[in-house]
């Protein structure tokens, strides 16, 4: 993409996990989820959810962990000054 001329970068969400990955303090990323929860479709899932009904969650992130995604993202996208905030409805920027 870059020799076409698109900027592309990187956004290392490491920091932002520190110490709240799987086993962390508070855990932001589900660990082994061995059984199915309500969420799951094994009729629609992976091959290994049919066979041995292991859940699709594991190593996703929990509610917690999506907000530290999204920090990661939003601070790559203020480096490359390209950030827009997301204002609730009625409000408008600040100049």
């Amino acid at each position: 993409m870059k020799k076409a001329g698109v900027q592309v970068e990187f956004a290392d969400p490491k920091d932002d996990f520190h110490n709240q990955g799987i086993c962390g303090a508070p855990e932001q990323v589900h660990g082994l989820v061995l059984s199915l929860t309500k969420s799951d479709k094994p009729a629609l899932g992976w091959p290994t959810i049919n066979k041995y009904g292991l859940s699709a969650q594991p190593f996703h992130p929990k509610i917690g962990g999506a907000r530290l995604y999204a920090n990661t993202l939003e601070r790559k996208m203020k480096d490359m000054g390209i950030w827009q905030p997301v204002l609730p409805p009625g409000r408008s920027r600040p100049d």
